[in-house]
This record gives C-alpha cells, sequence and structure tokens, in this order.
C-alpha cells in the first residue's frame, strides 16, 4: 500500500509541472482554434445545406405537418 500512494503522489506531483499542463492543452487548444476557423468560414453554407437536407426529407416533412396540425407548427 506504501508503494501504490508513494507512486500516486508522483503521479500527482507530475501532473502540476508546467511542462505537462501545456503538452495537455496544447491539443485542445488546436481543436479549439481549428474548430473556430472553420466555423467562421464555413457556418452559413454548413448551416443552408443541412436545412435543405432536412426540409428534402420526407419523414421531418410528415412530422412538421402533425405538429402544425396539432397547434405546435412555431416550434
Amino acid at each position: 500500500m506504501r508503494l501504490l500512494l508513494d507512486s500516486f503522489s508522483r503521479a500527482v506531483a507530475y501532473c502540476l509541472y508546467p511542462r505537462v499542463i501545456v503538452l495537455s492543452l496544447l491539443p485542445l487548444a488546436l481543436i479549439a482554434v481549428l474548430a473556430g476557423a472553420l466555423g467562421y468560414f464555413y457556418w452559413t453554407p454548413t448551416v443552408a445545406w443541412m436545412s435543405r437536407t432536412l426540409d428534402d426529407w420526407p419523414f421531418l416533412s410528415t412530422v412538421w405537418g402533425w405538429m402544425h396540425i396539432s397547434g405546435a407548427g412555431s416550434v
């Protein structure tokens, strides 16, 4: 048990090194920048494409018709 607690305390101490923290957060930062750039350049065309795709799907047309008949058309 002593060895387990010793290895756990060393692992926790190692996780608090600035280099380990930076290398752990670097992939998250890169993905956030990539998502922001893609969202900035492709958001409007992607939303328009998805809207057209969902509007052309027959099942959703049926669901929207049922909702409109039941009085929930503005949802």
